[in-house]
Parts: structure tokens; sequence; C-alpha cells
């Protein structure tokens, strides 16, 4: 399960990332394309950091 909500975050990562800079440059859909952009992005960032504090035990390696 944790292996697809990795794959999950960065497949929203690349899709947020790479929307931004079509938009900004290409495209000029508005301000609605930025958003939702943004909004994958964030997404993405949310779940790479609850998959990445799981991985802490707080012991050292």
């Amino acid at each position: 399960m944790q292996s697809k909500m990795g794959i999950l975050t960065f497949v929203l990562l690349l899709f947020g990332t790479i929307g931004l800079v079509l938009n900004e440059f290409v495209l000029e859909w508005g301000r609605s394309a930025t958003l939702a952009f943004a909004a994958s992005n964030l997404i993405g960032l949310v779940i790479l950091i609850i998959l990445h504090s799981g991985h802490h035990t707080g012991k050292p390696d």
C-alpha cells in the first residue's frame, strides 16, 4: 500500500509541476488551472511528508 502511495505522490508532484510550468509559459489557461495544479502539488507534498514521517522511528541507524 505504501509503494502505491509513493507512486501517487510523485505522479501528483510531477503533474502539478509540469502543469504549472506549461500554464505559465505556454497555455495561459488562467487562475483556475493555476490553483488546480498548485493543489496537486500541495496534496503530493502532504502525502510525501506523511509517508516520510512514518518511516522515522527515532532510533539512530
